[in-house]
Parts: structure tokens; C-alpha cells; sequence
């Protein structure tokens, strides 16, 4: 470390260079993110002009500046702005009056390029993920693997990543809507390996220590395949099953009649899937361990008429005695089909999508006919 601090003194005070522009080995920047020295970040120069300089694009000092930058700090940015040409153009609330003033003045903000730039000499990109209500920003490393990208939304979706759906921002832009895209060739499924790009849009699928499980039904002459994401009620997983609903065309929840929690986050449930799913998905509550009598605390009544005020099919069953487990899928898998029939998802017209969980938790179902 000794070693190191003294190299930092030579190229400070003795060279007088800045720590980006020096060789460094891998122990000496071991010592040098200790101290975060501010000569090792890239810089970007600003120059705050006035107004009248500003608009008509001259400043006597601008060539000098630009001297001394690529003297001192070749590659670097230089971007000249005025700070009262950004405060008047921000005080015209009405956009109209806005883009009035930047025509007059054949001038723009360049607040976007300051930030773009500064994103860019710090080595970051954007990533998106997007839903009905809302779209967000994720800002990464450039490099950054699709798991790692999905660890910025949370930890459980880097370990349990399965794959990206992805589009970039400038393909859904050209095409219309993500079934444009889709139409187009431009959606894409990546794995593990991919490196995600400025202006991804993103949509991950992945398995946070959920169960998973696949069973296969007949139906109506077909093989139904259904992909079971089983959360088992672990309360850790509410924030993230929500991107589970997308497109989910069917969903059940389960709550243990023996444990009143768990029906009571029934209600709670609903509410998540009235926000996030689709208006049509077909919904079943369903109440297991009916097989458990004598440690019954939850009434059938109760589960009926729950199921009653939000208009959705209920059923008992048990697991352990094989109680109406399959008559449960095939229920909710009938009713699907008669709800699909005929008609064309944009995602596939040959796939059907269950959620289910436990009462504090429902996981998700994708179902392939064949």
C-alpha cells in the first residue's frame, strides 16, 4: 500500500497529471478506490456563458478553453450553456411558449446533452421495463450482463433469472407498439450472456426460489402444458410476483383453511391482481387442507361468499388427500379456452397463463396447448 501511496504522489505532485492518465495495476486501484481521488473520474468541462453569447454562438475564451482541455485533458468534453438562458427557457411553463422561445432564439436547452454526456464519460446506460400504469429507467454499467441488469429491480430476479424479453426503444419507436416489434422480428428472448444495450426495454421472466413445476392435462383433445411458479405464501416475494401477471389468462389463489392469515391476504391479493393483471384474466380462490377438519378455522361459507362479492369461481380442496386438485386445474383451464376461443392474444394465440399461490402469495402458470 506504501508502494502505492507513493506512485499517487509522483503522479500528483511530480508529474502533475491527473490519476486517470497514469498505469496502474490491479493492487494500485485496489488502494485507489479507497480514497476516491477526484483525478480519476473522467471530468466533462461546462461553460457558463451568458445569455447573448450564448444564442449567438461566440465567446471570445471558448478557443482558449478548448486549448487548454486538449492539452491537459485530451478526449475530454466541452460544453458551453448559459445558466440564464436555462432559467428563462424553465420559467415559461406552457409548452408553447417554450418551443416559441427556443425558435426565436435558435437555441435548445442543453441540459439533455449534459446529462447524456455525463452519463456517458461515467460509463452508464439506461435500461427500461414497462407496464400498463407505468414505465421506468434503470441505469446500469455499460457491459452489464441481463442478470445483473435484472438485480437493479431486485436481488430475487438476478438469482432466479430465466430470460430477458427484449426490444430496444428505438425499434418500438419505428414499429408502433410492442406487437409491431413482435410483428417485425425486433422482440427478442435473451439468455444470461447478453449484454444489455442503451434504450433496452426489458421484460425479465425469472424464478426467485419459487417452485417450479410443469403438469400436463388433456383437454378437449389437447395437451394442455401447464408452467407452475408455486410461491408457497412467503410473504418476500409480494413485491416482485406482480411481473408474473402480464398477460396471465388465468390466476388462483390459495389460502389454508386452517390458518386465518392467509385467507385474510386473500383480499389483499385481488387488489394486487385487479391493478396489474389483465381486465379479463379468469380468477379461483381456492381453500386447501380441506381434508383437515378438526383444525378448521376458516369456514366454507366465508371462502364462498368472498368468492361471491368479486364474481370468481371458489373450490376446496386438499392437496395432501387429493381433493379436487385436478378438477380445480381443469376448471379454471375450461374456462380459458371458452374464454379464448377464437380469439388471438398478442403474445401467442397457443398460450394460456395461471398464477397461483398460497394465500400470502400467488406464482405464475404459462400453459402451451399442443
Amino acid at each position: 500500500m506504501a508502494e502505492t501511496l507513493v506512485k499517487i504522489k509522483e503522479v500528483l505532485v511530480d508529474e502533475k497529471k491527473h490519476i486517470r492518465f497514469a498505469d496502474w495495476s490491479a493492487h494500485d486501484i485496489e488502494v485507489l478506490n479507497k480514497y476516491l481521488f477526484l483525478t480519476s473520474k473522467p471530468n466533462i468541462y461546462l461553460t457558463n456563458l451568458s445569455e447573448k453569447d450564448f444564442i449567438r454562438k461566440k465567446n471570445k475564451w471558448l478557443p482558449k478553453i478548448k486549448e487548454w482541455i486538449d492539452k491537459n485533458d485530451p478526449g475530454a468534453p466541452l460544453i458551453p450553456f448559459s445558466g440564464l438562458f436555462e432559467h428563462t427557457l424553465a420559467e415559461k411553463e406552457d409548452p408553447a411558449d417554450r418551443k416559441a422561445y427556443e425558435e426565436e432564439t435558435k437555441c435548445t436547452s442543453m441540459l439533455d446533452k449534459i446529462i447524456t454526456t455525463g452519463y456517458k464519460a461515467l460509463q452508464l446506460e439506461y435500461f427500461f421495463t414497462a407496464g400498463p400504469d407505468e414505465v421506468k429507467a434503470w441505469t446500469i454499467q455499460r457491459g452489464t450482463k441481463a442478470p445483473q441488469a435484472a438485480g437493479r429491480i431486485h436481488t430475487d430476479f438476478e438469482k432466479g433469472f430465466i430470460m430477458a424479453e427484449v426490444m430496444h426503444f428505438n425499434d418500438f419507436k419505428e414499429e408502433g407498439s410492442e406487437a409491431g416489434a413482435k410483428a417485425a422480428g425486433k422482440y427478442r428472448q435473451q439468455g444470461r450472456n447478453y449484454t444489455v444495450e442503451d434504450g433496452d426495454i426489458i421484460f425479465f421472466k425469472f424464478n426467485a426460489g419459487i417452485d417450479f413445476k410443469i403438469k400436463t392435462i388433456e383437454l378437449r383433445g389437447k395437451k394442455i402444458k401447464l408452467q407452475i411458479w408455486d410461491t408457497a405464501g412467503q410473504e418476500r416475494f409480494h413485491t416482485i410476483t406482480t411481473s408474473y401477471y402480464r398477460g396471465a389468462m388465468g390466476i388462483m389463489l390459495v389460502y389454508d383453511i386452517t390458518n386465518e392469515k392467509s385467507f385474510d391476504n386473500i383480499v389483499k391479493w385481488l387488489r394486487n391482481i385487479d391493478e396489474h393483471a389483465n381486465e379479463d384474466v379468469e380468477k379461483m380462490i381456492l381453500g386447501n387442507k380441506c381434508d383437515m377438519t378438526d383444525k378448521r378455522v376458516v369456514s366454507q361459507e366465508r371462502g364462498e361468499s368472498i368468492a361471491r362479492e368479486h364474481d370468481i369461481r371458489f373450490m376446496e380442496t386438499s392437496a395432501k388427500a387429493n381433493v379436487n386438485i385436478e378438477k380445480a386445474f381443469r376448471e379454471l383451464a375450461e374456462a380459458i379456452l371458452d374464454k379464448t376461443a377464437g380469439k388471438e392474444t398478442t403474445d401467442n394465440p397457443d398460450r394460456v397463463v395461471v398464477n397461483r399461490g398460497i394465500g400470502d402469495k400467488p406464482p405464475a402458470y404459462k400453459a402451451c396447448c399442443s
